[in-house]
């Protein structure tokens, strides 16, 4: 499937350096095209949460910094909300942007923050007393302080090694808009650590698919969470949002949250995941502003074809976990015409255990035999389907039975 420019997401990457010269981290930026502009977002805590979810859903963090740092501003109502938390604090450091006032509702976040293991950075440290006066509170709890070379005179840029590094002997000093060899010679004999601006590189753009579940189906999920759910229900809930299921699914087995386990149901990656983190991803998607850019007629097929595989699966193996399997086997199996992601995408950036694996990978075992049965019955191959039904030891009557219950399934989806 050819992408549209709708279909694409980006995101700019400018590199940081040490004092050797070495890239050690990435500051991660909002971009709404390959050209590199920073687009017409104007809601910084939006443009925030895209690249994060942009980040971990559409490129993953090992395509986007590898094993590097990414660095991601983030601002007051971000902090109280608390979304940061779904990270792995591993890979990503919290920059708090320059009008953040550090009283006492913020840092109480911050250090929550620092007590689970996130390195907080300073953006746009500049030299005034009313900016330090704003930031005093912070500065126990920073690792680093990031000082413009712009916003503030050498003067100021050589004071605040001495001056800050008294309140918190542990900072580190990073030098923004190093545009010149002279500039970085100069912050490195003044005691800088960490050096970022266009005389090492200007920003670099990359490019994703989009896989953007809409506003609202993200909603209802965070709407049923309020009420503290049976497990059961809030499977339901993401069997009927294929998309969000997809994206959970990629949340889970990337370095965000630094888990990488076999996932092979939707009800084991919501316990894995836990409730706390599951609310706090979501409000992060909430934020971000999802698309939902699919078909709908997408998105009932991948609904239907799953749940009549699961219904299947249960005729099979009544008391076993095969139906959960076959569910998610699924969904993904659409996944190429819902969001341009092919099977060896998906086999590639999950681990779903052998027997789906193999199912969507070669259409073998009894899960791969299960999706040619619903592929037969789509295509109504009636013969296909009812040889499909006698290799699998299924009752024709039993095949009419899932696939009707499926369509009333579906049809309770669209009230």
């Amino acid at each position: 499937m050819q992408a549209t420019v709708d279909d694409k997401i980006f995101i700019a990457r400018q590199p940081i350096l040490d004092v050797g010269g070495r890239c050690v981290a990435y500051e991660l930026l909002f971009r709404s095209g390959a050209t590199g502009g920073a687009g017409r977002i104007d809601d910084p805590t939006r443009a925030t949460a895209r690249v994060i979810v942009n980040t971990i859903n559409a490129m993953g963090t090992a395509f986007t910094v590898g094993g590097k740092k990414a660095y991601v501003n983030c601002d007051r109502h971000m902090l109280l909300e608390r979304v940061f938390e779904p990270l792995n604090p591993d890979t990503f450091v919290l920059e708090i942007v320059e009008d953040v006032v550090g009283d006492e509702d913020v840092v109480a976040c911050v250090a929550e923050l620092v007590q689970q293991g996130y390195e907080i950075a300073l953006d746009d440290f500049v030299m005034t007393d009313e900016h330090l006066a704003r930031t005093k509170a912070l500065l126990p709890y920073a690792t680093c302080v990031k000082l413009d070379l712009a916003g503030n005179s050498p003067a100021q840029m050589r004071a605040a090694v001495a001056q800050l590094r008294a309140r918190n002997p542990r900072l580190m000093f990073l030098a923004e808009k190093v545009e010149t060899a002279t500039q970085h010679r100069t912050c490195l004999d003044w005691g800088y650590h960490l050096f970022q601006g266009y005389y090492f590189a200007r920003p670099e753009v990359l490019e994703g698919r989009r896989i953007d579940p809409s506003v609202a189906a993200v909603m209802r999920i965070l709407q049923l969470l309020r009420n503290d759910p049976q497990i059961d229900l809030l499977e339901d809930a993401f069997k009927r949002e294929p998309v969000v299921t997809l994206n959970l699914l990629k949340y889970i087995n990337s370095a965000a949250i630094g888990l990488k386990v076999q996932i092979e149901s939707i009800r084991q990656a919501l316990t894995i995941i836990g409730l706390r983190k599951l609310q706090q991803w979501l409000l992060l998607m909430v934020f971000a502003g999802g698309a939902g850019n699919a078909a709908h007629a997408l998105f009932e097929n991948a609904a239907m074809r799953a749940r009549t595989m699961e219904n299947l699966a249960q005729a099979i193996d009544a008391k076993g976990k095969m139906h959960e399997q076959a569910f998610l086997v699924g969904v993904l199996s659409r996944m190429e015409a819902l969001c341009g992601m092919g099977i060896g995408e998906i086999l590639a950036e999950y681990d779903l255990g052998p027997e789906i694996a193999e199912a969507l990978g070669e259409a073998k075992g009894v899960l791969g035999r299960l999706l040619q049965l619903v592929a037969a019955v789509e295509l109504d191959d009636v013969e296909a389907a009812y040889r499909s039904c006698s290799s699998l030891g299924i009752d024709p009557a039993r095949l009419k039975s899932s696939v009707t219950e499926s369509w009333s399934w579906l049809e309770s989806l669209r009230t």
